[in-house]
C-alpha cells in the first residue's frame, strides 16, 4: 500500500507568511516601495488590503519616464485616499518628471495632516513650494528637502516642536529672512545638514539653533568650471556671501565653503570634533576657528590655514588632542607647520595626509622654540600617501629626533619594496623616544 506521507525534504503547503499577524505583515511591507507593496494585493484575498495599513510610503516616478505622468499622479492619489490608518511614520516623494505643482503640494499637505514623522521630498521641477501646514507639524521628527523644493515665506508663528533632524539638499530660499525663521521654528533641532549652491538666494545664511549638536555645511559655486575644484580658492566674483553661526551647544562641525567671505560665530564651548575646508579665506576662516578653540579633534586643509602662503591669525587650541592636516600636492612651503604645532600644546596625535614636504621647514625653524606638544604629549604620528621623497624623509627624521614621548610612527605606502628600504633606514636613525615603533600600512 502506497504511503501518502510527503518526503521529509518537501515543504508544507501552508502559507506561513500569510499566517503572520497583520501588524507584522504591515511591518514587512513597510520596507518595500509603495508600488511593490500595493502589488502584493494580488497574492490572495487576505493580502488585498494589507498595503492600506502600511505606515511608510515611498513614491518615486523614475520608472514611469516613458508613460503619462497621469499614471503616477493617479496612483499617489489613490494610495492616499484608500489608506486605513490616519498616521504616517515616513513619507518619501522623489519626482524626476514634471507633475502638476498644486497636485504635488496636495500630497505633501496630506502627509503633514496624517502626522508624518519623517518627511523626504525632492523634485526635478523647480519651484515646488513647501506647504505652510508643514511648518506647524507637531509630529515631524526628521525632514529632508532636496533639489526643486522652495522654502517660501515662512510664518513668524511657525513651530516644529519635535524636529530633531533637518537636511537641506540644494533647496531654494525665497529671501534672506527665510533661514533665520526656519531655524527659529526648530527649538530642539540637533542634526543639521546643508548643501548649498550660490543660486539659492540666501547670501546671508543665518544658523541660529540653541540645541544643535551636529552641523554640516557644504557651499560651492556651481557656476565655475570643473578645473576650479582642483585648485580651491575663494571666489573673486562673489563679495557678499556671509554666514552667521549661533549654536552654543554644538559638538560636531563640518564646513566646506569656497564662497562665503565672512563668518560671525558665537563661542562653542562643547565642541568636540571639527572638519574645516575654507581655502584662502584668511580672516573669515580665523573668525570661524576662534569660537571653536576648545575643539579636541580637528581636520583641516593647509589651504584653509594659510592665505598668500602665510599662516592666518589662529587661536591656541588648548584642548586639541588630534590634528589631521590635508595637503594639496602643489603646496610645498611648510614654514607654517611648526607655528601651527605651537598652537596645539597638548596634541597627542598628528596625521599628515599627503607626501608633499619641504626641507626648509626643518632647517629654518628647528633653531626656534620647539612646540611643547613634541616635548611632552605627541604619541602618534602618521604620514599618508608616502612617496619617499627626500623632503618627506627629512620630516620623518625631525619627528623621530624631536618627539620625546612618541609611541608609534605610521607610514602609508603601497610600494612594499620601497617601504622595506625606508623602514631599514628609519630603524637605524637616532630617536628621542625609545618606546617608539615604526610601522608601514
Amino acid at each position: 500500500m502506497a504511503s501518502s506521507s510527503k518526503p521529509p525534504n518537501q515543504l508544507p503547503d501552508e502559507d506561513r507568511l500569510s499566517n503572520l499577524p497583520d501588524s507584522l505583515i504591515c511591518h514587512i511591507l513597510s520596507f518595500l516601495p509603495t508600488k511593490c507593496a500595493v502589488i502584493t494585493s494580488a497574492l490572495s484575498t487576505k493580502w488585498r488590503y494589507q498595503w492600506t495599513s502600511v505606515a511608510n510610503l515611498v513614491f518615486c516616478d523614475k520608472f514611469t519616464v516613458n508613460y503619462s505622468s497621469d499614471l503616477f499622479e493617479n496612483f499617489v492619489d489613490r494610495v492616499l485616499m484608500l489608506r486605513k490608518r490616519s498616521n504616517i511614520d515616513s513619507f518619501t516623494l522623489a519626482c524626476i518628471n514634471t507633475h502638476d505643482p498644486p497636485r504635488v503640494n496636495t500630497w505633501i499637505t496630506a502627509a503633514a495632516m496624517f502626522g508624518v514623522r519623517e518627511l523626504r521630498l525632492s523634485s526635478a521641477m523647480r519651484g515646488v513650494v513647501l506647504p505652510h501646514n508643514v511648518f506647524y507639524s507637531r509630529a515631524l521628527v526628521a525632514l529632508t528637502l532636496g533639489p526643486g523644493i522652495v522654502l517660501d515665506v515662512i510664518p513668524t508663528s511657525a513651530c516644529l516642536p519635535s524636529l530633531k533632524v533637518l537636511h537641506l539638499e540644494v533647496v531654494e530660499f525665497r529671501n534672506v529672512d527665510t533661514t533665520w525663521k526656519l531655524f527659529n521654528a526648530c527649538p530642539v533641532l540637533e542634526d543639521l545638514v546643508i548643501r548649498r549652491e550660490t543660486t539659492d538666494n540666501a547670501k546671508c545664511f543665518n544658523v541660529c539653533a540653541p540645541a544643535l549638536k551636529r552641523l554640516t555645511m557644504k557651499m560651492y559655486d556651481e557656476s565655475r568650471p570643473d578645473e576650479y575644484w582642483r585648485t580651491p580658492v575663494a571666489a573673486p566674483d562673489i563679495s557678499d556671501y556671509t554666514c552667521v553661526i549661533d549654536c552654543p551647544t554644538l559638538e560636531h562641525l563640518d564646513i566646506t565653503d569656497y564662497t562665503s567671505v565672512s563668518y560671525a560665530a558665537s563661542d562653542m564651548p562643547l565642541i568636540v570634533k571639527a572638519e574645516i575646508d575654507t581655502p584662502q579665506q584668511g580672516e573669515a576662516t580665523a573668525a570661524l576657528l576662534r569660537p571653536i578653540a576648545d575643539v579636541k579633534l580637528l581636520t583641516i586643509s593647509d589651504a584653509t590655514l594659510r592665505k598668500n602662503g602665510d599662516l592666518i591669525d589662529l587661536p591656541t587650541f588648548s584642548n586639541l588632542t588630534k590634528l589631521e592636516l590635508r595637503l594639496l600636492d602643489d603646496f610645498s612651503d611648510w614654514t607654517w607647520l611648526l607655528d601651527m604645532l605651537r598652537r596645539t600644546p597638548v596634541l597627542q596625535g598628528l596625521v599628515i595626509d599627503s607626501g608633499c614636504v619641504s626641507r626648509d621647514i626643518i632647517h629654518d625653524t628647528c633653531q626656534e622654540r620647539e612646540p611643547s606638544c613634541l616635548l611632552s604629549h605627541l604619541e602618534t604620528f602618521e604620514l599618508r600617501q608616502f612617496k619617499r621623497g627626500e623632503d618627506e624623509m627629512e620630516l620623518l627624521r625631525y619627528i623621530l629626533r624631536s618627539a620625546k614621548v612618541l609611541k608609534e610612527m605610521t607610514i602609508e605606502s603601497w610600494d612594499i619594496e620601497k617601504a622595506t628600504k625606508v623602514l631599514e633606514e628609519l630603524l637605524g636613525l637616532p630617536r628621542c623616544s625609545r618606546a617608539c615603533r615604526v610601522v608601514f600600512s
